[in-house]
């Protein structure tokens, strides 16, 4: 199972971990292998308190932002984000998020679209990393 922000975060719980709140959102890896430098769009300040037995592929100075448990792996961003999932969260609410955490809507859009033709490599890296890695293996 691949589980990206919401889908980590059931897979960390279900695992015996729990998620709690973030005071940072920005993800550095471990394993570039599987979970690459990025960019990684993060939308949400949540962290996941990994499982017993789980392994960290990727973290910032609080937390894991991508860990493996077994044939399955977790992580707390959003490697299949779009510009135009980005505009469609901002139009729905989403630019008040930004606000509150001193994110300026507009600039999120350009730098997303900016950043999306290296983010779709990324994502591709990341599930041909997953694929080869870990859903494959026998855990």
């Amino acid at each position: 199972m691949l589980g990206a922000c919401f889908g980590a975060q059931a897979l960390t719980t279900a695992l015996g971990g729990s998620v709690q709140a973030s005071p940072r959102p920005e993800v550095d890896t471990d394993d570039p292998s599987l979970v690459g430098p990025g960019p990684w769009f993060q939308w949400c300040y949540d962290l996941c308190v990994l499982p017993p037995g789980a392994r960290g592929v990727a973290r910032n100075a609080v937390c894991a932002q991508a860990f493996r448990a077994g044939r399955s792996l977790g992580v707390q961003f959003h490697p299949e984000m779009t510009t135009a999932m980005v505009r469609g969260w901002i139009e729905t609410g989403g630019a008040q998020q930004c606000v509150r955490h001193g994110v300026d809507p507009a600039e999120l859009l350009t730098v997303s679209r900016a950043m999306e033709p290296a983010a779709r490599v990324n994502a591709r890296r990341l599930v041909d990393g997953f694929l080869d890695q870990a859903a494959g293996s026998v855990d």
